[in-house]
């Protein structure tokens, strides 16, 4: 995917959403919270940003089930921006149920090329389980899409986290094979981020020259440094990035308080 900037010395400015935990029907819940309508306030966020993004990425477990109607409404909603998007799937997320709802083959909607960066999707579920894996196919994807653009900074966008982030519980589900990914991004002085979803909340660390980013989910938080499963009452919430032409990366999570969006805060499971 090719994105033209009306200024190609500005920033490329992206929103990433994830974790919508979208249910078979539009008011279903996780935990107690509404998660279409929790999605609804996040999306209008993005929605006044002034300026707006040049991209959307989804960054997984968009339905919680893995129901196509989740598929449909998401599709539905971001109707609003005429944005270009980029959709990743999580291990909530039925795959191929996902592509036949938005039409992306297996080699659609991997990679855009916009401005000074490359933003580049890769796939770390393993079929049946809640941790994270990064098949060799798609390590082979990452080389070859490094190597070709050399002359361009990226981003690199997944599910699951690469590193710990801290909490025992979500870090026994980082991706099994990171030191694969990990070696991958040091060959190459070009990778500049990597963003990703599934631990439900905010994270950066600043590995060299890589800055490594979490986001909130669009609904419900989970509580950080925590030893077991712990709901948090953080909004919902979006990161917010700008890629700047000299590689730099700015970035910031924005939340949606005052949104009366209620959680569970007493489950102890999920």
């Amino acid at each position: 995917m090719q994105i033209e900037l009306d200024d190609p010395g500005r920033p490329v400015r992206v929103a990433q959403i994830t974790d919508t935990h979208l249910g078979e029907h539009a008011k279903s819940t996780l935990l107690d919270m509404e998660t279409d309508r929790s999605l609804d306030y996040v999306l209008q966020s993005v929605e006044q940003c002034t300026p707006a993004p040049d991209i959307i990425l989804v960054t997984g477990d968009i339905a919680d089930n893995g129901s196509r109607a989740a598929y449909e409404r998401l599709q539905s909603k971001l109707a609003r921006f005429a944005q270009p998007q980029l959709w990743l799937n999580g291990n909530h997320d039925v795959i191929d149920r996902m592509r036949s709802v938005i039409g992306f083959g297996p080699e659609l909607g991997r990679r855009a090329l916009v401005g000074a960066w490359q933003i580049i999707m890769l796939d770390t579920t393993m079929p049946g389980a809640v941790g994270g894996v990064i098949a060799r196919a798609e390590l082979e994807f990452l080389r070859l899409c490094l190597q070709q653009r050399q002359h361009m900074f990226s981003l690199i966008c997944l599910h699951h986290q690469p590193v710990p982030v801290g909490c025992r519980w979500l870090d026994e589900q980082q991706i099994a094979n990171a030191d694969e990914l990990l070696q991958i991004i040091k060959s190459f002085d070009t990778v500049r981020g990597v963003v990703w979803g599934h631990v439900h909340q905010q994270f950066e660390q600043q590995r060299d020259a890589v800055r490594f980013m979490a986001a909130p989910s669009t609904c419900v938080q989970f509580a950080p440094g925590s030893d077991h499963f712990k709901v948090d009452d953080q909004a919902p919430g979006y990161r917010w990035l700008e890629l700047h032409a000299d590689g730099r990366l700015e970035t910031e999570v924005r939340r949606v308080e005052g949104a009366g969006l209620d959680v569970d805060l007493q489950s102890t499971g999920y």
